[in-house]
């Protein structure tokens, strides 16, 4: 018999917010990724017990079964939200009238995080992933590069559904040239650093919590505290203090990273704001002789109140969010 192989283009992968946690909903977005990495995850319980032979294991039964997720996407601005305001939790939205944009603004809050359906169509089977909680999130870019956002979920064990219909938006993708890393003491001093790379990284502590309930899912996915890091690398402007100095006196910073829409920033942005960072580790570069002297500074973001009205939480970041898409499917 003859090999029929599959190609993996014919990909699709699909998201929409719950409004059961762990119960199944069908796409209401199918995000454009780069690579997907999706599986169960279980260990089969051994009996490993004395009967009269050299053997180990003597008998194998289910153990308890989760599931995770991971996808690396190039961002476009219809549909990063997902991710951001997966990680932290949704904050504040206020409808525009066209053309004006909608706005999010996204912060982290002390509700329990949305959860995510995820379908999975490899062109072989579908499989669908309910209850899924945001454990990752990273936006990064380099400068002759696309922007991308990579996330990681946590969710219940996977089920067989049926091959979606997939419908693409037209959004065109965010060259990271055409974003800006700026640093200061305060949003009003801030002053761009000329970064060649950068990334903002959010990580929410997520575990799958089983009891004996009768069933080996999850009885809950947990999420609870957040966590933001990052880092740049930046080309030194001139002679003088660099943002080195600020490593070693641990100064507090505030740094933004902003990303413009391919077609207008007047109804599409995206911008990550970071109001209390301290820089982690940092030291300058020096390549070849014929390079310019550069500078790696890493950074970790400390709770402080966002400046979003009435937000009344302490958050490590604050991101706001122009599109067209409503609030009823982000987190």
């Amino acid at each position: 018999m003859a090999l029929t192989p599959t190609a993996g283009s014919v990909s699709v992968l699909g998201i929409a917010k719950e409004t059961t946690p762990g119960t199944a909903v069908a796409p209401t977005y199918f995000l454009r990724v780069s690579k997907i990495d999706n599986q169960d995850k279980t260990t089969p319980l051994m009996e490993d017990t004395f009967q009269g032979d050299f053997a180990k294991n003597h008998q194998a039964v289910r153990g308890t079964v989760s599931s995770e997720i991971s996808f690396t996407a190039p961002v476009a601005l219809d549909t990063v939200g997902f991710a951001l305001a997966g990680i932290l939790n949704y904050g504040q939205y206020s409808g525009g009238t066209s053309p004006a944009p909608n706005t999010h603004l996204i912060a982290l809050t002390t509700n329990a995080p949305a959860t995510y359906t995820i379908t999975d169509y490899s062109g072989v089977t579908t499989k669908v992933y309910a209850g899924c909680v945001f454990s990752d999130v990273e936006i990064s870019g380099a400068a002759d590069k696309l922007v991308e956002v990579t996330g990681k979920l946590v969710g219940y064990p996977s089920a067989t559904g049926a091959a979606p219909a997939p419908s693409w938006t037209t959004e065109l993708p965010v060259q990271t040239w055409n974003s800006t890393c700026v640093v200061g003491n305060s949003s009003a001093t801030a002053a761009t650093v000329y970064a060649e790379d950068w990334s903002v990284s959010f990580k929410r502590d997520v575990k799958p919590i089983f009891t004996a309930s009768g069933s080996y899912s999850p009885s809950s996915v947990f999420g609870s505290t957040v966590e933001v890091t990052g880092k740049y690398t930046g080309v030194a402007n001139g002679t003088g203090t660099t943002e080195i100095d600020n490593f070693v006196s641990t100064t507090a910073r505030y740094i933004k990273i902003a990303l413009n829409s391919p077609v207008s920033t007047s109804t599409e942005a995206l911008s990550v704001e970071l109001l209390n960072a301290v820089y982690e580790d940092g030291k300058i570069v020096r390549g070849n002789p014929g390079d310019p002297v550069k500078f790696d500074l890493s950074f970790r973001s400390i709770a402080a109140p966002t400046t979003f009205a009435d937000a009344g939480l302490n958050s490590p970041a604050q991101i706001t969010l122009l599109n067209a898409v409503g609030n009823n499917v982000l987190g």
